[in-house]
């Protein structure tokens, strides 16, 4: 008989967390004792708790902590890979908002150095992606049975040939992106003004929208048949013709490709507000430097590790 699988959810609602959770392995097949079930609400103190706690096999981790901390779960994976482990998975509302964080997980943050991050799922019921997968990834790892890549990450992982493999580098190519989205996400400002705070040039933004537009179609597109990720009201359909946007005015009242690139970033205000998000795309840009110099002696190695 395995010995129980020690797991640890991150979620800044313990009572709801846990009792969900509890409730979905208790009805279902098996001994509803396979789990040891421990807490934690604050992903800013995951590395003190996993010091402490040397048994944890598994995280979950929750996408924001509004009522414990202003971090979000892009701390809790920084930890985590920095860490070399334990295993995570991800587990969010099921809410179209919180679509991107996997996306930046595995796009952003710089590769593990093992299996690390094995599935995303929500806090729902439906088979694929809620409760009921996220039991059966649990019931592998404490079998020891030899995990593959994870349908739930499939459109996440850097792939120059998926339209969702490069999204988070097309929308957030540098820190003035992520000051753009940032300000896009809260209210309606002018081009003028998104430049002033972003450092850039008026025109520089206005090209910028182009870009967001373009890869905001594909991504879109992409995931219309997505199963694994909630989908919701599209920005796409608020999308101008090509027609259209070639008769735009630089009058920021009859730019429809801003008000259709807001419609998504507010859409997704919990990514593009998240605190780590500056620093991150700093150090991604670092690592991106480092990892183009180390590719003329070897290449890169899967972002996936086989176990």
């Amino acid at each position: 008989m395995n010995s129980p699988l020690t797991v640890l959810v991150l979620d800044d609602d313990k009572r709801a967390s846990l009792g969900s959770f509890r409730e979905f392995i208790e009805e279902g097949i098996g001994d509803p004792d396979r789990f040891i079930r421990k807490s934690l609400t604050d992903p800013t103190k995951l590395d003190e708790y996993l010091d402490k706690n040397p048994e944890v096999d598994i995280v979950l981790v929750d996408v924001d902590f509004e009522r414990t901390s202003s971090a979000t779960c892009l701390t809790a994976f920084q930890t985590l890979i920095r860490r070399n482990g334990p295993k995570a998975i991800g587990l969010a509302q099921s809410q179209y908002g919180r679509t991107l964080f996997p996306f930046a997980v595995c796009q952003l943050l710089p590769p593990p150095q093992k299996q690390i991050i094995v599935g995303w799922t929500y806090k729902d019921d439906t088979n694929n992606r809620g409760y009921p997968e996220l039991i059966r990834i649990l019931d592998k790892i404490a079998s020891g049975e030899r995990l593959t890549s994870p349908p739930s990450l499939a459109r996440c992982l850097p792939d120059a040939a998926r339209a969702t493999g490069e999204f988070m580098q097309k929308i957030l190519a540098s820190r003035s992106d992520v000051k753009i989205w940032e300000m896009m996400a809260t209210s309606h400002y002018s081009a003028h003004y998104l430049a002033h705070t972003a450092s850039i040039s008026a025109d520089a933004v206005r090209r910028r929208f182009n870009d967001y537009l373009d890869a905001i179609v594909d991504f879109e597109g992409a995931m219309v048949n997505d199963d694994y990720h909630p989908a919701g009201s599209r920005a796409a359909m608020r999308m101008p013709s090509r027609q259209s946007e070639a008769a735009d005015s630089a009058d920021d009242k009859k730019e429809p490709r801003q008000r259709a690139i807001e419609v998504f970033a507010q859409a997704h205000r919990t990514f593009f507000k998240a605190p780590e998000l500056e620093e991150i795309v700093k150090d991604r840009d670092l690592f991106n430097s480092k990892q183009r110099s180390r590719r003329r002696r070897r290449p890169e190695p899967p972002w996936w590790k086989p176990a």
